[in-house]
């Protein structure tokens, strides 16, 4: 049977962490005391250490309380799968924030070429009605003869529409292949 020396064991952990840049105060302040003085008086074996210092070892301080209790095993404690389990999540998370920056900026150019080509779509609508309503003034006067002829102008409209058209199935192409670039 294991044998307790209590005692013992917080007199080293102590050392260790004063070794370590801790102060007895902010030592005593980690383990629940309210002063240095009934941290050195459980040091000296004058008072139990009580059950919510040993929790604040093992809590606020990573006291490993096998350790403190028989004296076996590390004396602090490590928790390496924990730690390794956030930074692989914190390194995929940040992959994602850096994918996702790379879509809406692709998104971004998209958009400013679809506000383009509407307002160029509004200039032509303004256009070809402002044209249309000055023909037909022009017939209302004279009767006889058009200014510009009306197939002219929807055969530049019909082309125009054509290439908006190609540049739009190729702008929605490009952006899904982004997409599933990055979905992957």
């Amino acid at each position: 049977m294991a044998t307790i020396n209590l005692k013992q064991n917080f007199a080293r952990i102590l050392r260790t962490l004063e070794g370590q840049g801790l102060k007895p105060t902010n030592i005593a302040k980690s383990i629940g005391y309210t002063t240095t003085a009934q941290l050195n008086s459980a040091l000296a074996g004058d008072s139990l250490l009580s059950t919510k210092a040993i929790m604040g070892l093992v809590e606020n301080l990573k006291v490993n309380p096998i350790y403190l209790f028989l004296g076996k095993g590390d004396m602090f404690l490590t928790d390496e799968t924990e730690i390794d389990k956030l930074r692989k999540e914190n390194q995929e998370l940040t992959q994602r924030l850096e994918e996702s920056g790379k879509m809406i900026a692709e998104l971004r150019e998209v958009i400013k070429i679809l506000e383009k080509r509407n307002a160029d779509l509004i200039d032509m609508s303004v256009a070809a009605i402002k044209f249309h309503t000055e023909q037909k003034k022009d017939q209302q006067t004279d009767s006889g003869s058009e200014r510009f002829p009306i197939s002219l102008v929807n055969k530049v409209l019909e082309q125009s529409d054509l290439k908006m058209h190609e540049n739009n199935e190729k702008n929605l192409t490009e952006s899904g292949s982004s997409l599933k670039r990055n979905k992957k």
